[in-house]
């Protein structure tokens, strides 16, 4: 969707992340009056509040935006192209394709950060919170390739069309010929249908690739790890190794077709779909910068917290 929608979709998924990570320090001695318990527990109470108020707007926005990412595709899938519309619904699919794909990989660096955040030392987030986040991140993924492969599924499959028909007698007799009309329109619209599955053939592959070079790089650093390090390493492995199964599962299906009827449009119902698909771009857009500004303010917030919560640690602790 690089022209109809955004494709910065990186924050998307902040509804279902907490604070970002970030080691929380005490402030030195003497260098302010010390609050009191009391204070500290008011100013903790505060935080925690602003956090809640802040989490709920990022959820609403956030769903406001997957309703729209999943209603634009549910109704393509069961559109496609006629002699009038030539190939405008195929072209509009192959950009909610690319948007979904660009969704994934934004959607699968975020992932590898809240990844990265578990053999952390110094983390903040609770290893319970990012193992949480992680397994919305992994949804939300699944979710996007599914819908790919649906898309992909549903571009015009060929039809057995006589290439010639006739047009009557010439005036010594003979028969007369022309192009058919379905036969070209049903030629144009599988080319561009086997042209946009082969290149998702060839990137399930590439990620089939990167998976399983993942992995043999985990098994040989899982020789030298124990305890928990070498758990989540295990998991790592068991994950990859599922969706590899999924993605072989999904290559089939694209290469075999949805065999999903779909209703042709016209010209003018084409272009009419592409104009409301800009106006929902742009209100992803709006809702984008919302959540980035609602995003970094959660980050500043969780971080106040996480100093105010290692102050009362350190005023409670018995002093020598």
């Amino acid at each position: 969707m690089t022209r109809l929608l955004p494709t910065t979709i990186a924050l998307l998924l902040t509804a279902t992340l907490p604070c970002a990570s970030r080691a929380a320090t005490v402030p030195l001695a003497g260098t302010a009056a010390a609050p009191s318990a009391k204070q500290l527990d008011a100013q903790i109470a505060t935080r925690q509040s602003g956090i809640a108020a802040l989490t709920k707007q990022i959820q609403a926005l956030d769903n406001g935006i997957q309703n729209r990412v999943t209603k634009t595709v549910d109704e393509l899938e069961n559109l496609g192209d006629s002699k009038d519309s030539g190939t405008r619904v195929a072209r509009i699919k192959e950009d909610v394709i690319d948007f979904l794909r660009k969704q994934i990989t934004d959607y699968a660096r975020r992932r590898a950060q809240l990844r990265a955040e578990l053999d952390n030392p110094q983390r903040v987030i609770p290893i319970a919170t990012l193992n949480s986040d992680i397994a919305k991140i992994d949804a939300r993924i699944d979710q996007r390739i599914d819908q790919v492969v649906a898309l992909g599924g549903s571009f015009a499959q060929h039809q057995d069309y006589d290439r010639y028909e006739s047009t009557g007698s010439n005036w010594r007799g003979g028969t007369e010929y022309r192009v058919n009309e379905d036969w070209k329109q049903n030629r144009k619209t599988t080319q561009k249908g086997s042209q946009q599955t082969g290149k998702l053939v060839n990137a399930l592959d590439e990620t089939i690739r990167r998976l399983e070079f993942s992995n043999r790089s985990l098994k040989s650093r899982l020789a030298a790890q124990s305890g928990p390090a070498a758990e989540r390493t295990q998991a790592d492995i068991a994950q990859n190794e599922a969706r590899i199964e999924t993605l072989r599962g999904k290559r089939v299906t694209l290469l075999t077709g949805s065999g999903r009827v779909t209703r042709g449009l016209t010209l003018k119902e084409a272009l009419a779909i592409a104009d409301r698909l800009k106006g929902v771009g742009s209100d992803i857009r709006r809702d984008q910068t919302k959540l980035t500004g609602y995003y970094h303010e959660l980050n500043a917030e969780c971080y106040q917290l996480a100093l105010l919560d290692a102050q009362k640690t350190a005023a409670a602790k018995p002093r020598p």
